[in-house]
């Protein structure tokens, strides 16, 4: 199997900061591009600026977010489709600091993406096809990702939970790429997850085992996907067919109870173990893993 591309990254990070010093500091630095000024009753003046796809805002107060795709920032804004390994997350933070000095280490992280690349041995299109849901203690819906996206195309989908989302898109499609990459990668929603691993500040980004476990948190979502293994449904009784056909529509997993949920996932398992064709879940995990573990060096 052929591998011509892979990622880890962490990729989209928003930073809280609060410290009138930093922020004159940052209205007068000659890399910022200011976009706009906004003014308002409750927060006053708020001034946005930008530079290598980070967006830098800058309140009155001394509060500042500054928000962003690292991985982007790395390739001067353009884009997030190529390799990142944990060396080159190092080497952003360092520029980072030096183009807008350590304070912007401090910066507490609120929100906090990360993601892996690879290339797959089928389109892409195919493995979406095949994703049901992401399994838990509650309904998970897909949703359709078409934000950004080339002409409206479906690029793949957005599993919400209340403390985190999982994506799975074409990645090689979003960028006109020829080649099949997908991507998976998951952001928090709440600091929870992030203060677990022991991620509070921006600096805490060089530490790479917290990475290696933020990047865990990855494979450990992941294995509740739930996919629709190909199979010969001529193989099936009438009883499992109309089991294999309801499990793999994902709105019929929003509707059903948890008990229901549970029955009828055993009983999917169960037709999946006998008959499946395919074993595209093992072949993705596989695929997320040597990932993880190459670019974690």
């Amino acid at each position: 199997m052929a591998h011509f591309s892979a990622d880890y990254s962490v990729d989209y990070t928003r930073l809280n900061y609060y410290s009138i010093a930093f922020a004159a500091y940052l209205r007068k630095h000659p890399l910022l591009i200011h976009l706009k000024s906004v003014t308002t009753r409750f927060i006053g003046l708020m001034e946005i600026y930008t530079y290598n796809g980070l967006f830098f805002t800058i309140y009155d107060n001394g509060r500042i977010i500054i928000e962003g795709s690292l991985h982007r920032y790395w390739n001067q804004g353009k884009q997030n489709f190529n390799d990142y390994s944990f060396n080159d997350l190092c080497l952003t933070l360092q520029d980072l600091s030096e183009k807008f000095t350590s304070t912007i280490l401090e910066g507490e992280v609120q929100n906090i993406e990360c993601g892996i690349n690879f290339i797959l041995p089928f389109p892409v299109r195919d493995y979406l096809d095949t994703v049901i849901t992401l399994k838990g203690t509650s309904p998970s819906r897909k949703h359709s990702i078409v934000k950004d996206d080339l002409k409206g195309f479906e690029k793949g989908y957005h599993f919400k939970k209340s403390h985190y989302g999982l994506k799975i898109y074409d990645k090689g499609k979003q960028y006109n790429r020829l080649e099949s990459i997908v991507r998976h990668e998951f952001k928090t929603f709440r600091m929870q997850i992030i203060e677990n691993i022991g991620i509070k500040y921006l600096s805490d980004l060089k530490d790479k085992q917290k990475i290696a476990d933020l990047s865990k948190k990855l494979l450990e979502i992941y294995s509740s996907v739930l996919i629709a293994e190909k199979l010969p449904l001529n193989t099936l009784s009438r009883a499992q067919e109309r089991i294999y056909l309801e499990c793999s529509n994902d709105s019929n997993w929003g509707s059903w109870n948890r008990a229901k949920r549970a029955k009828k996932l055993k009983q999917f398992n169960q037709i999946l173990y006998k008959h499946a064709s395919t074993d595209i879940k093992s072949i993705v995990t596989s695929l997320l893993i040597e990932m993880r573990e190459k670019l974690l060096v």
